[in-house]
């Protein structure tokens, strides 16, 4: 978890590969904050060759702070997957700035404004409030709940989430770096007991 992380000068978190692919899986990236003109989560590779240089799967994004877009996504020499991440609620000119859109796929991803995703590869995209818990896990009554993808042969959901909790504990992942766990009441009612 990226949770809480300031720059006055650069990037709060800066996740680049030089050489290989870069892979992020079921993290959490909350009230990080720039104040340069550089965003505040920025994430990367530089890999020249190879199928795919970047994959960001089942990741949370959330409440982050900055005059330019939140995320900053590069891979100007290959492909990156953006799948099943939760890009939402940031304060900044956009939730997700994507390089390289035309070279980027992006599948079953929550975007807070559906045009951050304008010229990718695009699976089902939704744009739907998460409702989050404050430790930004989903609710039960979840949108995003069962609504990942499982990637077949181009990616995999993994099998945990964030917290190592099994990652599909229903018919399909959860979006997001939380999977829901069983519950026994999932409706939004009172219980009024008689007496």
């Amino acid at each position: 978890m990226f949770i809480g992380n300031g720059s006055t000068a650069k990037a709060a978190v800066y996740l680049f590969a030089s050489q290989g692919a870069l892979s992020v899986y079921n993290s959490v990236f909350a009230t990080n904050v720039s104040f340069s003109s550089e965003s505040p989560i920025r994430m990367g590779s530089q890999r020249t060759n190879g199928s795919f240089c970047g994959l960001i799967v089942n990741s949370t994004f959330t409440s982050n702070a900055a005059a330019v877009p939140a995320v900053d996504l590069q891979t100007p020499m290959c492909s990156l997957i953006a799948a099943n991440d939760i890009f939402w609620g940031n304060s900044a000119s956009a939730d997700v700035y994507i390089a390289v859109p035309d070279s980027t796929y992006v599948v079953n991803d929550d975007f807070g404004d559906l045009a951050d995703a304008a010229n990718t590869h695009a699976g089902e995209l939704l744009s739907v409030d998460p409702l989050f818990n404050p430790d930004y896990s989903l609710r039960d009554l979840s949108p995003l709940r069962d609504k990942g993808n499982s990637g077949g042969a181009i990616f995999s959901p993994g099998s945990f989430d964030v917290i190592g909790n099994a990652r599909t504990a229903g018919p399909s992942p959860d979006i997001g770096a939380f999977e829901i766990q069983d519950v026994i009441f999932a409706h939004g009612f009172d219980f009024q007991p008689p007496f």
